[in-house]
């Protein structure tokens, strides 16, 4: 029977993802988060020279292999045996797209054994069992979150812990703290969501009981089940970790958490739909938002909670299960109570958002949605239990069991086929056209490869998306010559050392302080994707200065050499031309310690000198300083000549050298004499900087248009998550964007706020 039921599933399995059988090493996501998912593990499986560390990214540091997303078990084991067995590396991505697949199975026959255990029939624990497996809110996850897209670890919980109910041996426990340990070698959500499943679980089971004399021995269990895999996970990941400043609090979590519409409703069905078009709005949801259980399930659940209340509250919830139902029973209040964590409660409730600040750990994990996931299996098998035990005896019973299962094959296959998970190809991948056929280029000549557009997310500091095709092409490249890149789209990486890398891509200003962590001076091999150069010239042009063009393909693909010493040769030269425009310059209009380059002086500035701060101070004597987590408003007047439609720039230097200071909301406000808003713009202040200073300062510069020739203007910058730090800020600049201007200062030569120290 049970070989039966694997059969049925791959079948299933083989119909819905037919395409992946034809070639199995191509990609379902050839661009952003997907693509990336693809290479790191192949990275680390073909060129890392550890286990543990990640070298692909965020080159010289790298980053532990479990936060770089490699999926260690895989990347390992792949790893292990190209070295010393037969080299299997080149089949990495076939053997990533295996795993899915094989998880989708494995999914649907753990399933189908619990129900087995449960005493359903065959038939119907095999068709309940596939319908629950791609109404899975995971199997989404395989359009770009290959290790998140693993249906069966809850399955697998569930099944293991069922047989741990029926009797407590010590093996069982500790097959249960080698799976968690496992499976967290996927994703390390999975040890979260694990170990917090099990958590709950005894918690209910202890309450189920309330024998005192029971808990030595849930205790042992328990230890061998969540703790023990914690103590390998301490050891392995914070004892080996090279970073030492990843951020406690990543962004998100009061983003990417469950919503009541997203358990109960979903659009991709067609009811929902209608109801959404016609009758009312349903909230448009993320993908970590939804956790949707099935109309079945729904309307199941609130006949349950009805019978529930008929009996008035008395006895456990579920009847049924005989001497199971005790384990249903606590499955469900486990589930229940890791759903509304996944709502984010108690911390996203109005006004006890405060309370996330105490919650040490649990800070770390931004995307709390998915721990909807338990409840969404547990109610389910709850629900089909419940409707063949409540049903079985009833000449009814096909007239219930029928539509259910129809119902839940129907949402199965809309939600299954909600997103695009067909292969791609990419182009690199053919023979003949890999990055290492192209002919003249030595590799080895080169130490990282540098990419424009520079992307750079992980931080949690600065979200510098990959644009164009820059991310597929510089990862391909990396995977296919072993050179790492200096961008990074990593997990909780270092904030010292990404705003090193960002350096290597701004405007020169400074000599960028990661040129001295550089192993050897080999040059950088520069690639670029000329479509999006294009797009942001000015932000990138400054980087061809020095290069040397080495490949060019078709109108978008360029490669060049890049010498470390050109970015001390750009800043020199940018320096050397400042110096002679100030001091030469004989058409610069000087007004005081200012000069423009056209007729008329139309900017305004203010040094924030007497601002308070002394302690940490941009230039000059003092410095701004305010409570972060209020509006510090500052007032720019009239500006002279102030002319409508005309592009300006504000712009303001600020300390960002602490964890999360670049999450400050910056917004302008242009209001009229009476006080009215002609116009706000609001940004967030990482998305307005592009020009660093090693010291921890960096220029947040916001363009705008004048609305009206007399309005005057509000600069306010507030970070209410750092309410209780002090806000430091320094020389505030609104100027005509057209009109450069330039300044006598001590010490410096300064031009459109930049400060440029003088040598001799």
């Amino acid at each position: 029977m049970r070989s039966l039921a694997l059969g049925f599933f791959l079948v299933l399995t083989g119909l819905r993802f037919g395409d992946y059988f034809q070639d199995m090493g191509r990609v379902i996501e050839p661009y952003g988060d997907g693509y990336k998912a693809y290479t790191v593990i192949e990275y680390h499986a073909k060129n890392d020279s550890t286990y543990t560390h990640f070298e692909g990214m965020n080159y010289p540091y790298g980053d532990h292999a479990i936060p770089s997303a490699t999926q260690p078990l895989l990347s390992n084991t792949i790893k292990f045996i190209s070295r010393h067995l037969v080299d299997i590396s080149s089949y990495t991505i076939a053997i990533v797209n295996a795993s899915m697949l094989l998880s989708i199975v494995l999914c649907a026959f753990f399933l189908f054994l619990i129900f087995q255990a449960l005493n359903l029939p065959f038939w119907y624990a095999l068709l309940v069992a596939g319908g629950l497996t791609f109404l899975s809110p995971q199997i989404l996850r395989m359009h770009a979150h290959y290790g998140l897209s693993h249906p069966e670890i809850i399955p697998i919980l569930w099944y293991l812990l069922l047989r741990f109910e029926q009797k407590m041996k010590l093996g069982t426990s500790l097959a249960i703290g080698l799976f968690v340990t496992i499976y967290s070698l996927i994703h390390f959500y999975f040890f979260a969501i694990l170990v917090f499943s099990i958590s709950f679980y005894f918690l209910f089971k202890f309450l189920r009981s309330w024998n005192w004399k029971s808990l030595p021995g849930l205790a042992l269990h328990y230890s061998l089940q969540a703790v023990l895999p914690l103590l390998f996970f301490v050891y392995w990941l914070f004892g080996k970790d090279p970073i030492e400043d990843r951020t406690p609090e990543p962004w998100g979590f009061f983003e990417f958490h469950a919503i009541w519409e997203g358990i109960v409703t979903s659009l991709d069905q067609p009811y929902f739909r209608w109801i959404d078009q016609n009758l009312i709005k349903i909230q448009s949801l993320g993908l970590e938002n939804k956790s949707y259980i099935g109309l079945v399930a729904i309307a199941t659940l609130i006949a349950i909670l009805l019978n529930w209340g008929a009996r008035h509250f008395k006895g456990p919830l579920i009847e049924e299960g005989g001497n199971k139902k005790g384990f249903l029973n606590t499955m469900f209040w486990a589930s229940f109570a890791l759903l509304l964590f996944a709502h984010g409660l108690p911390f996203t409730a109005p006004g006890l958002e405060f309370l996330l600040d105490y919650a040490g750990p649990i800070r770390q994990f931004r995307s709390v949605g998915r721990f909807a996931w338990l409840f969404y299996y547990t109610a389910n098998i709850l629900v089909f239990v419940w409707l063949y035990e409540k049903s079985k005896t009833h000449s009814w019973q096909w007239f219930l069991l029928v539509p259910a299962l129809v119902i839940l094959g129907l949402e199965a296959k809309n939600s299954s086929y909600s997103y695009n998970l067909a292969m791609d190809e990419v182009e690199e991948f053919k023979p003949g056209q890999q990055f290492l056929d192209y002919p003249g280029i030595n590799y080895k000549a080169y130490q990282a490869i540098l990419t424009v557009p520079y992307y750079n997310i992980g931080s949690d500091q600065f979200w510098w998306e990959p644009e164009g095709f820059i991310l597929q092409k510089s990862l391909t490249l990396s995977t296919q010559t072993g050179l790492p890149v200096t961008s990074a789209m990593l997990t909780r990486s270092s904030r010292s050392q990404t705003l090193k890398q960002l350096q290597l891509a701004t405007e020169p200003y400074r000599l960028p302080v990661i040129l001295d962590d550089f192993p050897n001076q080999k040059p950088l091999l520069m690639i670029l994707d000329q479509q999006e150069f294009d797009k942001e010239r000015a932000r990138y042009e400054h980087l061809l200065e020095g290069a040397d063009l080495i490949y060019s393909e078709g109108d978008r693909l360029r490669m060049y050499r890049l010498a470390l010493s050109s970015f001390e040769d750009r800043l020199n030269q940018k320096v050397k031309d400042l110096r002679r425009k100030i001091e030469q310059d004989t058409t610069l209009l000087w007004t005081g310690d200012f000069a423009v380059s056209d007729p008329g002086p139309r900017f305004f500035y203010d040094d924030l000198a007497e601002g308070g701060a002394l302690d940490e101070v941009y230039y000059g004597a003092g410095a701004y300083q305010g409570q972060t987590g209020q509006a510090n408003i500052f007032t720019v007047p009239n500006l002279p000549e102030q002319r409508v439609g005309e592009d300006y720039t504000v712009s303001i230097w600020m300390y960002i050298g602490d964890d999360r200071r670049t999450r400050a909301q910056v917004r302008w406000l242009e209001k009229n004499q009476a006080g009215d808003i002609l116009q706000e713009k609001a940004e967030v202040a990482h998305h307005l900087i592009d020009l660093f200073d090693p010291n921890g300062w960096a220029l947040v510069e916001m363009d705008f248009q004048a609305k009206a020739t007399d309005s005057y203007f509000e600069l306010s910058i507030e970070n209410k998550r750092l309410k209780k730090q002090i806000l430091y800020l320094d020389e505030l600049l609104v100027r005509p964007k057209s009109q450069a201007l330039y300044g006598k200062k001590p010490g410096v030569l300064w031009w459109n706020n930049r400060h440029y120290p003088l040598k001799d």
